[in-house]
């Protein structure tokens, strides 16, 4: 099977947190993770990801919203909104939603069978949250 028009895209998968955010990518349906930006400063979060873009050429960003359990909204996924509502002023790539429910815990768990220590896992699972949201997205494609 030849990967679809979406695969062939350079996409960039967010997983938003107050402090730390990770960054993924995708260039030709390789879903591999980016680096983990600080976002407690607005300016330096939204230029980091304007750089990205134009680096990679970014076609598209997923943004794992953090829904609860129901799959509704609640206090985190309506700040994660409200990031994204800011960084569409500045960010004229569409924005795509995917709930992250479990994408950390996923992550975790992979560590823990890959033998990842305990101290790795803590220190990077930003970005490799945001790849299995990138992940997630392409599943929820097919």
């Amino acid at each position: 099977m030849s990967p679809s028009r979406e695969t062939k895209e350079t996409i960039l998968g967010i997983d938003y947190g107050l402090t730390n955010t990770g960054l993924a990518i995708s260039i030709d349906g390789v879903v591999s993770p980016l680096k983990i930006i600080n976002s407690k400063n607005f300016t330096y979060f939204q230029s980091e990801i304007s750089s990205l873009i134009v680096k990679y050429r970014i076609k598209k960003i997923i943004v794992g919203i953090p829904l609860s359990y129901d799959g509704k909204d609640n206090k985190q996924s309506l700040i994660v909104r409200q990031t994204v509502n800011n960084l569409k002023k500045y960010i004229k790539v569409p924005f795509i939603y995917i709930s992250e429910y479990g994408s950390t815990q996923s992550f975790l768990a992979n560590g823990i069978m890959s033998n990842i220590s305990k101290k790795t896992r803590n220190k990077v699972n930003d970005h490799y949250s945001a790849a299995i949201i990138l992940e997630s997205y392409f599943e929820n494609l097919n």
